[in-house]
Parts: structure tokens; C-alpha cells; sequence
């Protein structure tokens, strides 16, 4: 998902798929179906209606991608990011906190008139250790006011993620250290500007945040391909003032994707394709084992749950038209009221009834259920009598 403002999500990309359902035995689905409306449910099915056996994706020929990396301002990066999306195959912002610096990384496909004259640049020993000057100089600063000493083989072996995993492991929920580790990696970016890649499409596009952390990634529309109406950055923008006036202790970088829509019905990006979408993820790292304070995984655990992640949740529930969290970052909540309002949600943006309802045909028993799906959808359930489903009825669904 989110991997060009003119390329819907993954799941658009399977044409037919055959699931082994519980009560169904073997069934096909496919967008060549008389009625594909079905097939736009199950698709993106969460493993509700059966297990995946065969799946036809679309593809395209392997290719090189050419990734250009750039720093800009924050006023830059919303003043630009309309042309941005539409010149570049990809872009994908990441915005750091506390720093008036974003992260704009574009990529096209090599032999591509918007990648022609960008060329791999070599790095030699001493422009690295000038790059990764500043987050070394920060490591070595925090252990000289603990009276410690580094050993210089240790911090020159360290790569950019674990840089960042020792310096944010002093202080982690510490606003002021945290807001320290920010500008250093915000530094480390700029030295690194106009830098280029040229490397297999699924090596640029791959998603690498490195070690354990806590994430939460939501999805919401902002207008057309055609005409975006701004709501992603006045969202950022929202979100950036929000972290900076509580002083939360909110690590780099909050990542900002584009998708088109998708015709599936689950999805978080479920539109026409000419829908602009923009999926927005943030994070806090849990130290590696043995790292930083005791407790410090699980107090980072609780902070991301009570505060930073509710903070992203409720935003997005603000917006105008309700963003939706991404499937795989949405936990069942602890409280029983925030369980209702979760569920409340989910019945506002996808046709819960109609789900259930497949549910019921295909795995009547709940073979395929689990507590997760039973807390937010509910039980398996025939349609009421004489009643419609909300949302697109998939047609002739028990046949």
C-alpha cells in the first residue's frame, strides 16, 4: 500500500483467488465474474471466508528503480507535494518531529525520462563518517555526561538503525532527549541530500523500520489524483503542532505514503482509482533487550497505547471523511467503551453486515474466527428477514 499516488493498493492487484471455505468447499472468485462485487469482498477478506489455495496477481516485468533523497522544510514539502506525486511513480514523505525538516524520497523506473542523468554516487570511508557524524557525536556526548566512554570500534561497526536505537534508549520517553535525537537525525539526513540508489524495484519499495517498535498507520482520503483538497498535510500539519504543544516524546520519522483507491471492500483505501488516499504511520522503539533502563519496553508499550497512539486514532476519527486503521496495526482495546467505539467505526466505514453475512454462508461455525475477529465484527449472521445490507450488496452471495 501507498507506494504511488497513481498505484492502488496491493490487493487491487489480484485478479482471482480461491479460497477452501469451511461450509463452501473450494470456491473461485475472480474481477472477470458477472458479478464481481463478491469477489471485491473476499479478496481483501482478512482470512474470514476461507483459506487462500490459488491466487492469479497481476504483475509487471522486474525493473530497477532509480531513489533520489532529499531534505526539505516543511513549507516546501507541502507546497510541492501535488507536482511531487504527480512527476515521481513514488514519493513518500518522512517527517520528523521537532525538526522543520522532511524527508522526501521519490523513485521512477530506471531508463524513465523523470529518472535520466541520476547516477548511484560512490561513498567513500570519509564522507560516511562525516554523514554519521552527528547522531556519533550525540552517542558520545550523552555517554560523557554519564561519565562513560565508548569504544570507538563499537560506534564506528553501527549502522544507521542502531545508532538511533542506542541514543533514543537513554532517555526514550524523555521529550527534551527525544527531540535531541530528532535534530541529529534530521542533520544526518541533509548531509546525505540529493543522495541516489538504483536497485531492484522490490528493494527500494520494501518496508525496513529495523528492530521491535510500536506502529500505527492509518489511511485517509484527500480528494482526487486530480484535484487533492490538502487534507494530508493540514493533517500532518494538525498532527505535528498536536505532538510539539503536549511535548510528547515522539520519535522520527512519522511517514506519509500516497495510494490510489481500491475496489475491494475491506480496504482502507476502498474507492474509485481516481481517489487520492494518504496513509500516515507513527512509531516508538522498544530498546533491543539488555538496552537502556529496566521497564523502559514496557513503559514505552504503555505510552504508545495510552497516549501517542490514541492521539493518531482520534485525529483521524476528526476528519471529515473518518480515516481507517491500517488492518494489521489495530489492536482490540482493553476498555470495553473503546471496543463499542472501535466497532462503531469499523460498522461506519465498511459493510460490516454484508461480512457477517458472508461469514455465515461460508464458515457458519466460526471455524475460521478468532477472538480478534469476534470483538470487532461480531458473530457470523444471516441477513434479517426482508432486510437490506448497508454499503455494496454482493448479489446472489449464497449462490
Amino acid at each position: 500500500h501507498g507506494s504511488g499516488a497513481a498505484l492502488p493498493p496491493l490487493d487491487a492487484c489480484v485478479r482471482s483467488v480461491t479460497l477452501a471455505t469451511p461450509d463452501r468447499g473450494l470456491v473461485t472468485f475472480g474481477a472477470e465474474d458477472e458479478d464481481p462485487s463478491l469477489f471485491h469482498l473476499v479478496r481483501a477478506g482478512l482470512g474470514m471466508f476461507g483459506i487462500v489455495t490459488q491466487m492469479t496477481l497481476r504483475c509487471v516485468p522486474a525493473h530497477n528503480l532509480v531513489e533520489r533523497t532529499y531534505v526539505y522544510s516543511r513549507e516546501r514539502a507541502a507546497k510541492e507535494r501535488d507536482e511531487l506525486l504527480k512527476k515521481h511513480k513514488h514519493v513518500r514523505y518522512m517527517w520528523i518531529p521537532y525538526a522543520d525538516a522532511v524527508v522526501v524520497v521519490v523513485s521512477d523506473p530506471e531508463g524513465s525520462a523523470e529518472a535520466e542523468g541520476f547516477l548511484p554516487q560512490e561513498e567513500d570511508a570519509d564522507r560516511k563518517r562525516w554523514r554519521f557524524r552527528p547522531l556519533v557525536d550525540l552517542l558520545e556526548t550523552l555517554h560523557h555526561e554519564r561519565g562513560e566512554t565508548p569504544r570507538a570500534e563499537d560506534v564506528g561497526r553501527m549502522g544507521f538503525g542502531e545508532l538511533r536505537d542506542r541514543l533514543l534508549s537513554h532517555a526514550p520517553l524523555d521529550p527534551q532527549h527525544v527531540r535531541r535525537v530528532n535534530l541529529a537525525e534530521a542533520e544526518f539526513w541533509k548531509r546525505g541530500h540529493g543522495a541516489v540508489r538504483v536497485l531492484p524495484s522490490d528493494k527500494i519499495l520494501q518496508f525496513d523500520c529495523g528492530g521491535e517498535q510500536w506502529v500505527l498507520e492509518n489511511c485517509f482520503r484527500t480528494g482526487t489524483y486530480a484535484a487533492n483538497d490538502g487534507t494530508d498535510v493540514s493533517y500532518l500539519t494538525s498532527l505535528l503542532e498536536a505532538i510539539e504543544s503536549q511535548n510528547l516524546p515522539a520519535p522520527a520519522p512519522i511517514e506519509q505514503r500516497w495510494s490510489a483507491g481500491s475496489p475491494s471492500l475491506l480496504s482502507p483505501a476502498h474507492g474509485e482509482h481516481e481517489d487520492l488516499f494518504s496513509w500516515v504511520g507513527i512509531i516508538m522503539y522498544l530498546p533491543p533487550e539488555g538496552m537502556g533502563e529496566a521497564g523502559a519496553r514496557e513503559d514505552i508499550s504503555r505510552r504508545f497505547r495510552e497516549v501517542y497512539g490514541p492521539l493518531h486514532y482520534k485525529m483521524g476519527r476528526q476528519l471529515k471523511d473518518p480515516a481507517a486503521i491500517h488492518w494489521a496495526k489495530l489492536e482490540v482495546p482493553e476498555d470495553p467503551e473503546e471496543v463499542r467505539a472501535v466497532r462503531e467505526d469499523l460498522a461506519n466505514k465498511y459493510p460490516v453486515d454484508i461480512v457477517n453475512y458472508a461469514r455465515w454462508v461460508f464458515d457458519r461455525k466460526g471455524v475460521l474466527s478468532n477472538s480478534w475477529v469476534e470483538a470487532l465484527f461480531g458473530q457470523p449472521a444471516p441477513m434479517a428477514k426482508g432486510g437490506e445490507p448497508k454499503g455494496r450488496n454482493p448479489k446472489n452471495i449464497e449462490e
